[in-house]
């Protein structure tokens, strides 16, 4: 991968972090206040809470897979997928720049 593609995809990568640990700030917030857990009628919160704590799990995950991808950068292995080992198409990792299979073997399912 070329120099300039390489910082190019850094930065969208590092970009796409930034937004991510912002949206991972602003669902810890809202995950600190905690409803009331009851049984019956109980505080309409509760399903708010829920998805905002799925949201959050997500967050981390894809936080996650954004500083591998950073790691594979720098590597040399960022854009190859992880199971044919071709190439993947710049207009998917522009989509999905944590992405680890090209389009493909993700419809495979592997």
């Amino acid at each position: 991968m070329a120099s300039h593609t390489h910082q190019t995809e850094r930065r969208r990568i590092d970009n796409e972090i930034t937004l991510v640990e912002e949206e991972l700030q602003h669902l810890l917030v809202k995950l600190q206040e905690k409803p009331e857990w009851s049984l019956g009628d109980g505080d309409p919160g509760v399903q708010e809470w829920e998805m905002n704590y799925a949201l959050k799990q997500e967050a981390e995950r894809k936080l996650k897979s954004l500083q591998t991808a950073i790691q594979k950068l720098e590597r040399g292995q960022y854009a190859i997928c992880e199971v044919c080992g071709q190439v993947i198409d710049p207009e998917r990792l522009a989509i999905l720049p944590e992405t680890t299979r090209c389009v493909t073997c993700a419809r495979k399912k592997l």
